[in-house]
Formats: structure tokens, sequence, C-alpha cells
């Protein structure tokens, strides 16, 4: 049968593009298959072998503080509590110069705080001998295993230890103070008097005077000992005047033992105005009180106010007053009035001033401007006052008579004689008031031995 010219030709075609269709696969890039399913999970491992046991130990708290007693130096400290507590209350009453050389062991993992809300400073020796080992305090990373210096847990600080192995040892870790630690931690304060001779004698940061003499000369207590050495080297009370009166605060008062006087700021005793606070630090170096604060007060002497009286403004007394007389200097011409005091009969002189317009003080100190022509020796200097408000009379009777002692350097000098201690005068105390002043030269003490007249040539008055 012959086939259809038509057919034949569309077959030959399909044949055409199939050979093409199979050149194209060939020509294409082999690919792997894609994955397959996952499989199903395979059975658990087995357990692992345990882990090591930690170390022992017990970190306990107990909020329930023990307050003992330490002072001095304490070796194997244990405070009766101990066992069972973790924090000591150290109170005003309590701490008194301790330094703690160890503590009596706890348990592994026991942390200790001490904490100090005393008025004084304690002491942390480390790795001390005098405590058994199990019971030493380790400084830590931070100090040398043998350190000498100790820590110091001051007022308002915390000291938090814990109990642990050390280099194999069984010891207390020292790991720091928590407080910045407050020197002037005020208490409830301590009532007190200033008695006789002018002593203030405290054991608290914080001091209210309730009665007092007219006079502070020395304070006797200090609330560290010297003894423990740096930084105890420094002690500071403060002293409320609640009185109701004013307070004389001597410098350097002489009749007072030389490691209780008060250095004041200005080198002159001061008034300590009543309702008014006085903050005096202990310098163990110049072994002296030091006044710190500016107290509003006048100065009982030295302040920065002064009169100047000169020779020939003192009158001298009609009875044994000395002689009036006019000087020059041989060669520069420097002309001077001077009151000859003799040295055998006691002479005096007056003059009548004015207390200054804004001073409120009850006292003044005086110096002397002198000179001598011949002899040697020392002159004694007698200075008294009276105040004369209106209509007192002027025959008063004036206050103590207050010395200062001077010694003859050289003929023709100028000298100026030490400030007296505080000149209480006569009547009453007030700003703008007439005060007369006598200075008097006393012939008759041991220590005026100047064998010639002793030329007054001023009087300084220091309100």
């Amino acid at each position: 049968m012959k086939l259809d010219p038509a057919i034949v030709l569309v077959v030959k075609r399909i044949a055409q593009e199939f050979k093409k269709l199979r050149k194209m696969i060939a020509s294409l890039p082999s690919t792997a298959g894609l994955p397959g399913p996952p499989g199903e999970p395979g059975e658990p491992g087995a357990n692992g072998a345990p882990g090591a046991n930690g170390v022992d130990g017990v970190t306990s708290f107990n909020s329930v503080p023990i307050t003992p007693s330490p002072s001095g130096t304490v070796h194997n400290w244990n405070p009766a509590g101990l066992s069972a507590a973790n924090v000591i209350r150290l109170t005003n009453a309590e701490l008194v110069g301790a330094s703690i050389t160890g503590i009596t062991a706890k348990n592994k993992g026991d942390f200790l705080f001490i904490i100090n809300v005393s008025q004084y400073a304690m002491q942390i020796q480390f790795d001390d001998a005098g405590s058994l080992a199990a019971n030493r305090i380790s400084g830590g990373l931070t100090y040398a295993s043998s350190q000498n210096g100790p820590q110091i847990i001051g007022p308002g600080q915390t000291a938090v230890f814990i109990y642990h192995v050390n280099g194999g040892v069984d010891q207390w870790f020292f790991i720091g103070n928590i407080g910045e630690g407050i020197w002037n931690v005020r208490l409830p304060p301590t009532t007190t008097t200033i008695g006789a001779p002018g002593s203030l004698a405290c054991s608290s940061k914080f001091v209210r005077v309730t009665s007092a003499a007219t006079t502070l000369k020395g304070i006797t207590s200090l609330l560290e000992p010297i003894a423990l050495g740096s930084p105890f080297i420094w002690n500071a009370v403060t002293v409320w005047n609640a009185t109701g009166a004013s307070i004389t605060i001597d410098h350097e008062d002489g009749s007072t033992t030389a490691a209780n006087r008060i250095a004041t700021p200005s080198g002159y005793s001061l008034i300590w105005p009543n309702n008014t606070e006085a903050t005096f630090v202990y310098d163990s170096v110049a072994t002296r009180w030091r006044l710190v604060n500016a107290i509003p007060s006048t100065s009982a002497g030295g302040g920065s106010t002064s009169t100047e009286v000169w020779a020939s403004e003192l009158i001298p007394a009609i009875t044994n007053g000395p002689s009036s007389n006019t000087s020059e200097t041989a060669t520069s011409k420097i002309g001077y009035d001077t009151l000859d005091f003799d040295q055998t009969t006691e002479e005096t002189a007056t003059v009548i001033i004015r207390t200054p317009v804004a001073w409120t003080g009850a006292t003044f100190t005086a110096s002397v401007t002198w000179t001598a022509d011949a002899g040697a020796g020392g002159v004694v200097w007698m200075v008294a006052a009276r105040f004369l408000a209106n209509d007192d009379p002027l025959d008063s009777s004036f206050g103590t008579e207050v010395d200062s002692t001077d010694t003859l350097l050289a003929t023709g000098d100028l000298h100026e004689s030490p400030q007296t201690a505080a000149i209480t005068p006569g009547g009453v105390a007030s700003s703008s008031r007439a005060v007369a002043i006598r200075v008097a030269r006393k012939t008759g003490n041991a220590g005026d031995t100047l064998t010639a007249d002793a030329r007054l040539i001023g009087l300084t008055i220091y309100w």
C-alpha cells in the first residue's frame, strides 16, 4: 500500500524533532538525587560517670548580733555567742583601742561581719603569730603574707570576713570594708562639765557641756591611745556650749599639763559663746589639742582688733608713779616718749579708753612695748582693768592683775613683752564702754630682776 506523501512528511518531521530532543537531554549536566526522608531515631546512649564532690561548707547568716567588749590586743578572739552568730556589733561603750590578731575558727564558708557603730577605731592584724594558725586572718592577694601594717576598721565601717582554706590551712580571709568610715559619728551626746581648774574630761565624739568654769584650759581625755600608732594619732571631739554663758578658751595655758593644752588658730585666747560648737583635734606630733573650727566668737585677746596706747597717753599715778620722759636716738634721731618705772619701788600708771563698737567679749589681753638704757635681767609687768558704765564711781576697784614677764635682750632695743593671759576687768563688760586700764612694774616679784629703770613706750590691748 502506498502511503500518503503528507503522512510520510509528518512522520519524518517528528523523527527529526525527537533527535533534537535527545541531543538536548544528553547535553544537560548530571545532578545528584534529592536526600531521602530521615530515618528512625536511634536508641539513647548510656549515662556518664558522676562528677566529683564539691568542697564542704556552710554559708550562714544570723540576724541577731552579739556585742562583745574587746580591749587592747586580743589573740584568738572568742566572744560569747560567736559560734552561732555571724554579726558582731561594736558600740560606743564596748570598743576601746582593740587590736584583733585572730578569731576563733568557724565552719568553712561562714561569713562574719563586724559592724563598728562606735566612735573608736579597731585594728585587724594579719598573719599574727599571737593567734593559732587556724584562727589567724589572711589579708588575701592584695596583702603580703607577712604584712605588718594593720587594717583599720573605723567608725561607720563594717569589716567582712569568710572562713576558708588558704594554702591548705583553714583560716579567716578579710574581704574588705563596707562603708566609708566616719570619724565624726554623731551618737547621742555625752553631758559633762568643765571643772576646776578649767579641765574637760570626755569619752565621746560629741559632748554637751551644761556647766563650766569661766575658762577652758585643757582637755584631759584621748579618745584613742597613741600607742596603737598611725592613723590613731588624731582624735577629735565636738563640744557644745550649753552652759548659758560664754567660756574663755585659753591658748596654751601655762598652768596646764603640756599634752592637755589647747592651741587656738589665732594663737590667742578666745571667747566661746553660749549655744555654739567648738571642735578640737588632738595633734600627737605637737602633743596639743587644736581648736580647728572658726567658732563665732570674739577673741579674748589677740584677735583682729587691737588698741594702741602710747606712753604720752598713760597718766602716772600721783602716788608712786613713773617719771615721764622724752628721748631721742643718737644717730637716727628717732624721738619717743617713755614712762620710766623704778627698779625698787612699785609704780603704776593708768589710762581710760573705750571697748570696740562691735566687741562682744568679756576679757582681753595686753602686751607692753618697752626698752632700757642699762642693766640686765627680767621685768614683770602687771595689767588690771575696770569697766566703767554710766553712773559708775570713778573710784572703782580693778579686776585681778595679770602678768607679762619679759627679759632685756639688749640695751636701747625695742622689746615687746609676751601677751598676758585673759584679763577680766571689774564691772560689767559691754561694747563702746569706758574701761580704765592700769599697768605696773612688780618690783617685788621674784622674776623682776632688771637692775635699771624699765622704760615703757606703749601698751597694746588685744580684744
